[in-house]
């Protein structure tokens, strides 16, 4: 029996890496459909405390890619997602939804604490259900502000 040399292994390893990066990287995108939206407080009126906070989906069911269609919202509460570019909606399909508040940048002061509760920040606890159908989308999503004392 013999055995390869180094530069015949080596020609390998690089032939199995190129044929590997190729077959990972020639995903077509899925197709999207517009997606735009209001977020709303429990009272019905909309969310502008929660401006340039963001909405991110995760896809539950119905999605072939992993994709994490997300969107800012505007001050006043409405939002448009992307998924591949700017404003191209999302893939059709059921999604968990979160919402995670806007941060300023260090050198600019915060000037009142996050107006939304926390288990809207996570996937986990999160009771926010998105559905896109594949069709042009009008969104309403209704969240809880902060208990304040």
């Amino acid at each position: 029996m013999r055995w390869p040399t180094q530069s015949t292994a080596y020609l390998q390893l690089v032939g199995l890496l190129l044929f590997g990066a190729a077959a990972g990287c020639n995903r077509t995108p899925q197709a999207t459909y517009p997606a735009k939206g209001i977020v709303k407080w429990s009272g019905g009126e909309p969310a502008v405390e929660l401006a340039h906070a963001r909405i991110e989906l995760q896809v539950e069911e119905g999605v072939a890619i992993r994709v994490s269609p997300r969107g800012v919202i505007n001050p006043d509460g409405t939002f448009i997602l992307q998924t591949y570019g700017p404003e191209d909606g999302a893939p059709a399909g059921k999604y968990r939804a979160i919402i995670l508040p806007y941060y300023p940048p260090v050198d600019q002061p915060v000037v009142v604490p996050s107006p939304i509760d926390k288990r809207w920040q996570s996937f986990q606890s999160s009771p926010l259900r998105i559905t896109i159908e594949p069709t042009p989308n009008e969104l309403e999503v209704v969240v809880d502000p902060i208990a304040r004392p």
